[in-house]
Parts: C-alpha cells; sequence; structure tokens
C-alpha cells in the first residue's frame, strides 16, 4: 500500500478554511435565491392545481438541501404526480405546464427515464423542471421517485458541518473535473458526494480514503447487507456506494473506471501538494488554429479528426448514440491492425460533433504476418492449400507448431480506411445508432487528418478541447506541476 505523505496540516486546514467561506453561501444569497424560485415555485403550484393528476410540487437537489454552492445555483423543481398517472401525461403535464411558467421558447426538453424540461437561464439561474410519481421509497415507478426520498435523507442526517465537508467535496470535484453523472461526463453525483460525506465525516477523510487506492471501495451506510464483500460481485463494481433509499441500487454506478481513477490521482496530488487550484476551473486560453497546426506539423503527430453533423436529441441519448459511434470507429480501426493511443468526441450539441483519434502512426507496413492455425488442426491443410503458389506475398511456412504468412494489407493509410468506413458503401454495416445513420448517410463526415485537425479549433470550447486533447495531461495535474 502506498502512503502519501500530507503537506503542513496548519496549513491545508487554513487552507480549507478559505475555501469553505468562499464557497458558503452568504445570507445575501439565500434572499436572492428565495426572492426569486419561490415566486416560480408558487407559480408552477398554480398552475399545478389545475390538474387532478398532481400531487404537489417541490424543491428538491442541493438548494433543498443546503449542499449547494456559493454561485453554482442549479434549481430542481419537482412536480410529483400520483401514481395512477400515464407515464405520457405525466410527461405532456410537465411540458404543458412549464411552457405556461416559462415559455415555450425558454423551456429545453432532456431526457431521464422520462422527459424533464431545462430553463437554461431564468434571471442567473439554471431551472430543471423535472416530473416524479408520489410513492413510498419501496414502490418506486421511476429513478426520479427517488429523490424526494434522497432529499429527505440527507436533511435528517446531515448538519452545518456536513453542509460545509460536502460543498468541499462537491467543489473539489468540479475542479478536477470529474463531476456530473450524466453520460458526457460519466462521474461523481452530487449525491454521492453527499453519501461519501456522510460516510467519511469530512472532505479530508474521503480523500485519505481514495488516495489509498484500495479497491473494492464500499459504502453501505444502513448496513442493508450483512457481507459487504459481496457487493463488488452483486452490482458489478469496485466502487459500490448503496443507496440508503434502495438497496438494489449503486449510487456510483454512473462514475467509469476513468472517472474514478482521476479522483484518486487528484486526490493523492492534493495531500502531497495542497492548492486552491483543485477547487476553480482555471480558464486556459485556447491556443489559435495556426499555432495548433504548427505545433502538430512539428511533433508529427498522427491525430485524426472526424467532424460530422448531429440529429436533434435530448442531450443524454445524444451522447450515448456519440461513444457508441466512437467506439465502433476506434474498434474497426482496431481490427485494421492501427494501434489507436486515444480517443474522444466533442460536441457542440446543436449542429455537429468532432471525433478525435489518436494513432501511433497514420501508415501501416504494406505487409503483414498473418498468423494461421496448428498444424495438428483439421484445418492445417486446408490452410496451406488455400494459401498456394500467388496467394501470398511469402509462405505459408511452419514455425513451431503454426502456419504462417506474410499478406499484403487491404488498408496502409488510416485516413483512407476512415473515408472507406464512412461512406454510403460501409456506413450501413457499421452498427452505428439510427439515429447517426440516417444523418450520415445523406451528409457524409468530413476526415481532417493532422495537421489539418488543427483548422477545426475555429470554435473555442472545441479549440480547448483539442488543446487538452494534445497535452493529454488531466486538467489539475497541469496547475499543479
Amino acid at each position: 500500500m502506498k502512503h502519501y505523505m500530507r503537506c503542513n496540516v496548519l496549513d491545508i486546514d487554513t487552507l480549507l478554511r478559505e475555501i469553505k467561506q468562499e464557497i458558503k453561501p452568504k445570507p445575501e444569497d439565500y434572499e436572492k435565491v428565495k426572492s426569486i424560485i419561490e415566486p416560480v415555485i408558487d407559480n408552477i403550484r398554480k398552475f399545478s392545481s389545475k390538474y387532478s393528476e398532481v400531487s404537489e410540487v417541490s424543491l428538491q437537489g442541493s438548494l433543498a438541501k443546503d449542499t449547494w454552492i456559493r454561485g453554482e445555483t442549479d434549481v430542481d423543481i419537482f412536480i410529483l404526480f400520483k401514481p395512477e398517472t400515464e407515464r405520457d401525461i405525466l410527461t405532456s403535464l410537465t411540458r404543458k405546464i412549464a411552457h405556461k411558467v416559462f415559455g415555450v421558447k425558454r423551456c429545453k426538453e432532456r431526457f431521464a427515464e422520462h422527459p424533464y424540461i431545462t430553463i437554461e437561464d431564468f434571471r442567473g439561474f439554471r431551472i430543471d423542471i423535472v416530473p416524479c410519481y408520489k410513492v413510498p421509497a419501496g414502490n418506486l415507478l421511476s429513478p426520479t421517485d427517488r429523490t424526494p426520498h434522497h432529499t429527505r435523507f440527507i436533511k435528517e442526517h446531515f448538519d452545518e458541518q456536513l453542509k460545509d465537508e460536502a460543498r468541499l467535496l462537491k467543489k473539489f470535484t468540479k475542479g478536477i473535473d470529474v463531476y456530473g453523472a450524466e453520460i458526457k461526463k460519466e462521474g461523481f453525483s452530487g449525491f454521492l458526494c453527499e453519501l461519501l460525506v456522510l460516510a467519511y465525516r469530512s472532505f479530508m477523510n474521503v480523500l485519505e480514503r481514495f488516495s489509498s487506492g484500495q479497491l473494492p471501495i464500499i459504502v453501505d451506510l444502513l448496513k442493508y447487507y450483512e457481507d459487504p464483500s459481496i457487493l463488488p460481485e452483486v452490482f458489478k463494481s469496485q466502487f459500490v456506494v448503496v443507496d440508503p433509499v434502495d438497496r438494489r441500487r449503486n449510487v456510483a454506478a454512473a462514475v467509469s473506471p476513468t472517472r474514478l481513477s482521476e479522483f484518486i490521482a487528484a486526490s493523492q496530488t492534493f495531500l502531497t501538494k495542497p492548492s486552491k487550484l483543485f477547487f476553480y476551473v482555471t480558464p486556459f486560453k485556447p491556443k489559435k488554429p495556426e499555432i495548433l497546426f504548427k505545433e502538430l506539423e512539428r511533433n508529427q503527430r498522427s491525430i485524426v479528426g472526424i467532424m460530422a453533423l448531429i440529429p436533434v436529441l435530448p442531450p443524454d441519448i445524444l451522447w450515448g448514440e456519440l461513444k457508441k459511434a466512437l467506439r465502433i470507429i476506434v474498434n474497426r480501426l482496431k481490427l485494421e491492425g492501427f494501434k489507436v493511443v486515444k480517443s474522444s468526441v466533442w460536441s457542440d450539441e446543436r449542429e455537429y460533433s468532432i471525433f478525435l483519434i489518436e494513432l501511433e502512426s497514420r501508415y501501416l507496413s504494406r505487409y503483414v504476418k498473418r498468423r494461421g492455425p496448428p498444424v495438428t488442426s483439421s484445418h492445417s491443410l486446408k490452410f496451406a492449400q488455400l494459401y498456394g503458389p500467388g496467394s501470398a506475398i511469402s509462405g505459408p511456412w511452419i514455425e513451431n507448431n503454426r502456419w504462417f504468412i506474410l499478406a499484403e494489407r487491404k488498408w496502409v493509410d488510416s485516413v483512407k480506411f476512415l473515408e472507406y468506413l464512412l461512406s454510403s458503401a460501409c456506413i450501413e454495416n457499421l452498427g452505428l445508432p439510427a439515429d447517426l445513420l440516417s444523418l450520415w448517410k445523406s451528409s457524409q463526415p468530413q476526415i481532417f487528418p493532422s495537421p489539418e485537425v488543427a483548422s477545426l479549433a475555429v470554435n473555442e470550447n472545441f479549440s480547448r478541447f483539442l488543446d487538452f486533447f494534445v497535452d493529454g495531461r488531466p486538467r489539475w495535474l497541469r496547475i499543479s506541476f
């Protein structure tokens, strides 16, 4: 087991005290929330009262639990429906009420188990209007039904000190870019941060536990399971936090192995070299396209960009499809023998996406050694006959107990292979999500090899994304060393 030496305790305690003061809402912040959000909730209640299907309207999430961070206020307003309400009626009434209160143009439909409505900017607040059923914790009809029970659980178990510690952990996960359980991020939810603080009693204790690197990490606050050691097998995960209101659910299920590892490494680094920079997103100025072009040209790296249009879809569905498409493309490159270093995808979520794939080399050798069956196999003679005179560049020959040949590759240029792969002649056979396939058949994605991929960096957000992809280091590592 590795031990990470903490810096001077006084220094780190002073640092955390300062950050707590900076991120804890002040009286005027509470007053602002009250003056703006309470009338909104009253308005939603007013229009909801016209429908017998609605049981109540309530504030949920970090605002209701008082674990929100100053200046980062997201508002979750839940409309609780009677359990006998049909799903399509629940959805249509939520949409109707939101449109009535905020206007159609302001409302953006998103998707979880059922659609919910987001108002991106209402007097400085981002508001989600979420439908759920008003049911006991043991009789859930949809995933969002848990939320009111989550809010109640945290309010019953948190004191002022734990609220401050939860704010620290949330701010830390945001600063190191692992916050958010949505498909795009695959990171830590706010509720997960709260449960970790409740389990380990402080922000520092959470970091100490994770920095040990010892897996599995198991939290079962209500001791639903007599033997916690079975939980990694039960939930098929090395990171298990049992939902206190639903013993069959792992609150940490959304956290990908990569995000968990980033959190572990960032915890180790912070404990040895603490800094406020771990808590705040440093605004890196994106490089200009011409600078990125020269950098890629000088380093002779093989980064391929694929720019493709995107369909109009709720973000969670869109990101699920984009990530699936990326996996398919990367796997096809690997099958052809190309060595993939890393890959990622970016999107503006409105018009287009850009896939980035770095290869060890754009080109492969013209010839490749291919392995055949063992000479003891029933297919041995068939292989030898199949690759008789003229069928292979060299061979077949026997090496130890196997046949081998030297064959000519079909594809040696990754860019030409990708152009073929995404062409109308091939794209239907890739197994792409239907929404992407339909669009890409009529508008073929464009391929941009290095260094031309830098020309795509006209969008500031993508320019920053490409800069981080090229650099390779997590944001917190760039600022700490």
